[in-house]
């Protein structure tokens, strides 16, 4: 299921939380074709970041504490369809909200940014 609000369209993640997918051109795509997860969220240590790809592209994960700054980036070169994983290194991050920010430059001009929110805890 989709709402799009403007140059918005806000699909659905597998427990029904709306997550925007910004469109910077318009495709035959639909928030249902870019995935993005996070297991285990919460997490103690490294989670692992998956995402799905319809269509080779230039991929990059940003990733922001509760207060918007990054904390950290990285680049992947261009990547084949399909799925992808990548576990990201948490040992030195405090426990707390986090943001990974998922942007694939799709070689046909499209751009896409999805977002998702991570949670940090450490006994």
């Amino acid at each position: 299921n989709n709402i799009k609000t403007g140059d918005e369209i806000f699909g659905s993640d597998p427990i029904g939380n709306y997550i925007p997918v910004k469109w910077k051109s318009i495709s035959e795509l639909n928030s249902e074709d870019i995935m993005l997860e996070v297991y285990p969220n919460p997490f103690n240590d490294s989670p692992e970041i998956s995402y799905y790809l319809p269509l080779k592209s230039d991929v990059e994960l940003i990733f922001y504490n509760n207060m918007g700054q990054e904390i950290d980036r990285v680049l992947f070169s261009t990547q084949e369809s399909g799925q992808h994983q990548f576990r990201w290194n948490t040992r030195l991050i405090p426990p707390g909200l986090y943001y990974c920010e998922l942007n694939a430059h799709f070689t046909s001009g499209l751009f896409v940014s999805r977002t998702l929110k991570l949670i940090s805890v450490r006994p």
